[in-house]
């Protein structure tokens, strides 16, 4: 798999994880607004879930500027007026 590629997936892998993390907290809020029922996550840990999912959100914008900067560096043309092709 090529460099962007892999920083692709790993994107992708990275905006699954927070998705996931969005529905538990979402199902534990919905537990704690319903009469009777008590949630999982105590403030703690709902405040930890949204420190981790932050940190992801901003690893994920890394990667994703780092792809953009790689294909500007394949379109930007040398010295010699020819595009560059990064081969990593």
């Amino acid at each position: 798999m090529t460099r962007p590629n892999t920083r692709a997936e790993s994107i992708k892998d990275i905006v699954g994880a927070i998705y996931g993390m969005t529905g538990i907290l979402e199902a534990d809020l919905v537990r704690r607004a319903n009469e009777g029922e008590k949630a999982v996550l105590g403030e703690y840990e709902q405040g930890a879930m949204l420190a981790a999912m932050s940190h992801l959100a901003n690893q994920a914008t890394l990667l994703a500027e780092s792809i953009v900067e790689d294909e500007e560096l394949v379109n930007t043309p040398d010295a010699q007026g020819e595009s560059r092709e990064v081969t990593s």
